[in-house]
């Protein structure tokens, strides 16, 4: 069942989200144009902000990921987004500190040629990071864009499709972007596939690494109201000689809650440790 969760203090869009235990991030965005490099936290145990330290600079539209107890952000808009390309935080420290790009693996070249489009998110325990446009197809960034779950990249295509992309051996070449596979089963969802449902906009996460599971968040306009539907899929992924057939079940479906008036989704994360 859903639960309000008290206004931002701050509140921008277009914000980076991170799940870090049990403390969702809130990491920049931009509020009326100028950008913010605010962050702002909430623990979900307790259902209260508090402010974090602020990033380096500001930023709009970011990518983030998590490894090793540490929040990465990388890209997204600023105006001195060239000098400083991505950061982390380690919260047990209590600031940010420019990334090391040597520390990362990517698929953008030497990284001394900052582009826009970059994109971050975990494999197992390590940060990727990589230039979207490099991808065909591939739409990272924003939280909601993709993720990474038993072995495969999913993204959401539009404007109903989902596909895993396989990934290569990330120590043999930078260049590990494998091909791209259609996801079957979305289908199966209720009230997903309508000329009208197509048109809305969808996020996806995955399980945080504690199973094969992801959570697809859609909007669906039904009887002059917009409504906002969860699921559940289950991955069932198996290999026949060199190809993969992929398949997301979904294991539950519900309705969050409906409005006359329009709404966009912000972002849609998993958290555990609760």
């Amino acid at each position: 069942m859903p639960f309000p969760i008290p206004p931002l203090p701050s509140p921008t869009y277009q914000a980076a989200y991170a799940i870090l235990g049990h403390h969702i991030y809130v990491i920049g965005g931009h509020l009326g144009g100028i950008l913010s490099q605010q962050v702002w936290i909430l623990d979900c145990r307790i259902n209260r902000w508090r402010q974090g330290p602020s990033m380096l600079i500001p930023r709009v539209g970011a990518s983030t990921a998590v490894a090793d107890g540490k929040i990465y952000v990388m890209g997204g808009r600023g105006r001195q987004l060239p000098d400083i390309w991505g950061e982390v935080l380690d919260p047990a420290v209590g600031r940010w500190v420019e990334a090391d790009y040597n520390c990362l693996n990517s698929s953008s070249g030497d990284g001394t040629e900052f582009k826009k489009n970059r994109a971050c998110f975990t494999v197992g325990a390590r940060v990727v990071t990589c230039d979207a446009r490099r991808v065909d197809r591939l739409w990272l960034g924003r939280n909601g864009w993709g993720c990474f779950e038993d072995g495969f990249f999913y993204t959401l295509d539009y404007p109903d499709k989902l596909v895993g992309h396989e990934l290569g051996d990330m120590e043999e070449s930078v260049e590990y972007w494998g091909k791209p596979w259609a996801v079957k089963g979305l289908l199966d969802l209720p009230m997903w596939y309508s000329i009208v449902t197509r048109r809305r906009p969808k996020q996806l996460a995955g399980s945080g690494g504690n199973g094969r599971s992801l959570f697809l968040v859609w909007i669906h306009y039904w009887n002059q109201q917009y409504e906002l539907w969860c699921s559940q899929l289950d991955l069932n992924n198996t290999k026949r000689g060199d190809d993969w057939q992929l398949s997301a079940i979904p294991s539950s479906s519900h309705k969050i809650f409906s409005s006359f008036d329009q709404f966009t989704i912000g972002g849609t994360l998993v958290v555990h440790d609760l």
